[in-house]
């Protein structure tokens, strides 16, 4: 958080400073863009980006509310498509230091000004997260990836101030959200080809 006591750090070069901005953040914790000391950080990821279909794990999340909005936010989407999660923070409610008359509010806008404060700055969507990693494991069906690969480059394209993509994929081998995977991962028998 930035704060009058936090200081300014000289950026090393080859060293990577990032942290994680997460969306709900403007709710409990009162914490929006403004707040993100981003001349000490190379890099943000921003949490969490959905991906569109099968997210059983964010059921348990908020009494089912979270997942709610997720399909509502996938309304008129195609599984393996990305989304905005919560649209209310991401580009709707005013935030500090975005002008009210701008059609795009929330969080983005204030990312997107950021951005132009700190052209060399990093931001990147973080695609999945600890509740919604499930839809990573139906990547195995090529169909699959190719409609996520498609909506994330349109993502990017609409949302310029990404600079790249983060998956967080949490965790392809157990011990994330999804329990179930996780215990047939690794119960399951190598194979070879």
């Amino acid at each position: 958080m930035s704060t009058p006591n936090n200081n300014d750090y000289p950026k090393q070069p080859d060293t990577v400073v990032g942290a994680y901005f997460v969306e709900w953040g403007i709710y409990g914790r009162n914490f929006d863009v403004s707040q993100v000391p981003a001349g000490n950080l190379t890099h943000i990821l921003y949490g969490f980006i959905p991906i569109c279909g099968p997210n059983e794990s964010l059921g348990d999340i908020e009494n089912g509310n979270s997942l709610s909005a997720l399909e509502l936010a996938c309304q008129g989407s195609e599984d393996y498509e990305v989304a905005i999660h919560d649209p209310w923070a991401a580009i709707q409610k005013k935030l500090p230091g975005t002008p009210a008359k701008d059609p795009i509010g929330g969080t983005y806008a204030q990312m997107m000004a950021l951005k132009q404060r700190y052209p060399d700055l990093k931001i990147l969507p973080s695609v999945g997260g600890w509740t919604l990693s499930d839809p990573f494991y139906d990547f195995t069906d090529k169909a699959n990836r190719d409609v996520f690969v498609t909506s994330m480059k349109e993502f990017l394209q609409t949302w310029k101030f990404y600079d790249g993509v983060d998956i967080d994929w949490e965790y392809p081998g157990g011990g994330g959200a999804n329990q179930i995977w996780a215990i047939q991962i690794k119960t399951a028998k190598p194979t070879r080809p």
